[in-house]
């Protein structure tokens, strides 16, 4: 059965990784967000200023992302540098 859906208001290109109930995803956007696992309820969201980029680590009570493309998916060329993201509860 399935337990909830939450639509995307942009594709994912790679996988969610999962911790402690909370679900971490990115979007091609530049969204990266966190849902609660049990009912899809977004807890989290920052805004990268490129596309996000890979898939999420998490490690040490940190996610680890990142952003960047040489181009859009237009194959226009886009002026934003490649960048490595690490979040943490108290921001640390």
């Amino acid at each position: 059965n399935i337990e909830w859906i939450v639509p995307n208001p942009e594709m994912n290109s790679a996988p969610i990784a999962v911790a402690n109930g909370v679900l971490y995803q990115g979007l091609n956007n530049g969204m990266v967000e966190a849902l609660d696992a049990k009912n899809g309820r977004r807890l989290w969201g920052y805004k990268m200023p490129s596309p996000y980029r890979g898939g999420v680590a998490i490690a040490n009570g940190a996610i680890y992302t990142s952003n960047g493309e040489p181009t859009s998916w237009a194959g226009e060329q886009l002026p934003y540098k490649h960048s490595l993201y690490c979040f943490t509860v108290d921001g640390k």
